[in-house]
């Protein structure tokens, strides 16, 4: 989680400037139906998926989460997104420790519906910014980082499938990016033929952990 590869950073920034585009077009098109009384606006999904970054780097990891929203209208939400994920921060092969991370985000959610009387596969658009919150388990007593906060943003898509009037489950995915600080020192031991050579390496960075993620969910409407 130390590094960053430059190439990296400039896909995943193509990638979102393709996303916001695509978003933009769209709404061209089709601007929120008429905003009369909505039955059931309050909406509670539940989620788990996988977390993908673009540093090779970084493992894959899993999340769980939830989100809140209100139908404003009859296509568009908004409210506040909850998820979990942990991370493994490794340094030149070694474990520094564990990062637990928690976005928060507020969120405005756009359904796409091309056909109102026929609403039981709904893609939507995803979009949200807040703040992330880190807390790191350290696996080596050198390491010192905080609990720190720092902005965060995702954007993305998915689809509703209507199960009933009240229940449906969803497919979601997009693109998230956030930053997290660090700082310490790592004892190294460096093999040097049949002597070990213990060297002292400082660790200072400021980790971009862009990602990509994939989630399954249920969604209940009330």
């Amino acid at each position: 989680m130390l590094k960053m590869n430059c190439r990296n950073i400039g896909s995943f920034n193509r990638y979102v400037i393709i996303s916001f585009t695509f978003i933009l077009n769209l709404l061209c098109f089709q601007l929120p139906v008429h905003s009369a009384d909505v039955e059931n606006p309050w909406h509670l999904s539940m989620y788990g998926g996988g977390v993908f970054p673009t540093d090779d780097t970084i493992e894959e990891t899993f999340t769980i989460g939830g989100r809140f929203t209100y139908e404003l209208l009859e296509n568009l939400e908004v409210g506040v997104d909850l998820s979990w994920q942990q991370y493994e921060d490794k340094y030149l092969g070694l474990t520094l420790g564990d990062v637990n991370h928690i976005p928060v985000y507020a969120v405005v959610k756009y359904n796409i519906v091309f056909n109102p009387d026929n609403t039981r596969f709904v893609p939507y658009l995803l979009g949200g910014i807040g703040f992330s919150y880190w807390n790191y388990h350290e696996e080596l007593s050198t390491i010192s980082a905080d609990d720190d906060i720092s902005f965060t943003g995702k954007i993305g898509g998915g689809v509703d499938m209507a199960l009933n009037e009240q229940t449906s489950l969803f497919l979601e995915g997009g693109f998230s990016w956030a930053k997290y600080d660090l700082s310490g020192t790592v004892q190294m031991i460096i093999p040097v033929s049949s002597t070990p050579i213990v060297r002292t390496v400082s660790v200072s960075s400021s980790t971009d952990l862009n990602t990509a993620f994939a989630k399954i969910g249920i969604r209940i409407n009330f």
